[in-house]
């Protein structure tokens, strides 16, 4: 059975065209991961690059290998000597991963993982400055869909915090993200529930998939962005327990 995938969303299609516009083939030489696939890696990733859009499902899935060790190995710490191409490098792959999950490319796999998706976006932007792209983070991250949740309930979270997050840099105010904090508790409640019912910092950094190794760049995007938050507000209580 054929099974006809819908439009990549205006608002992650704009993300993709903005990241592509802040890069070109020698950074995609350059950041690929350094292994025996490499020359796959950078072929594929510079085919979308001159395309100038995102991949179709039958593009994405022909070359899903070489699409998956590239967002694999984007996560965790900045690498290489020109810190700041290789971030501007992580955003132009993170697009595509990030439509690839909303229109489910990866066969309902969490590879890559929200949290480390959304945690590296939200941490390139704001070490590169690069205001323009804060509505358009929190546009995309907003409209996200995700196929499969219950394959992905430890990662919500990450989703919603990060939304929390994008909307702060864009200047929203604490009351406006109400609706937001109550789904983000709910979020969590539901992912520690699969914890055997405990409820702690460490839980909550176990339960992402991915968190761990991000856990240093969200705790300095929540301390940075929301530790602001109304005293004895809700989110200021999670703030406090997430930074601990």
């Amino acid at each position: 059975m054929t099974v006809t995938a819908r439009a990549s969303k205006p608002s992650i299609a704009r993300l993709f065209n903005h990241c592509a516009a802040k890069i070109g083939p020698s950074q995609i030489r350059n950041n690929v991961p350094n292994d025996p696939g490499s020359a796959g890696y950078d072929d594929v990733l510079r085919k979308i690059l001159t395309a100038g859009s995102l991949p179709s499902r039958q593009q994405f899935e022909a070359d899903w290998s070489d699409l998956s060790e590239t967002f694999l190995s984007l996560g965790g710490r900045v690498r290489g000597n020109d810190k700041a191409q290789f971030r501007r490098f992580r955003l132009f792959g993170f697009s595509i991963a990030l439509d690839a999950t909303d229109r489910d490319f990866s066969m309902g796999f969490s590879a890559p993982f929200l949290s480390v998706v959304v945690g590296c976006l939200l941490t390139d932007v704001t070490k590169l400055s690069d205001q323009k792209a804060y509505s358009t983070v929190r546009a995309a991250l907003a409209e996200l869909e995700i196929p499969h949740p219950y394959r992905q309930r430890e990662e919500l979270p990450f989703l919603t915090l990060g939304i929390l997050i994008a909307s702060r840099l864009c200047g929203a105010p604490y009351q406006s993200l109400e609706p937001l904090v109550s789904r983000l508790f709910s979020e969590i409640k539901d992912a520690e529930s699969h914890a055997l019912g405990q409820s702690s910092p460490e839980i909550f950094w176990a339960s992402g998939v991915g968190a761990s190794m991000m856990r240093d760049e969200w705790q300095e995007l929540i301390r940075e962005h929301l530790s602001d938050s109304p005293p004895a507000s809700e989110l200021n209580w999670l703030v406090t327990e997430l930074l601990k």
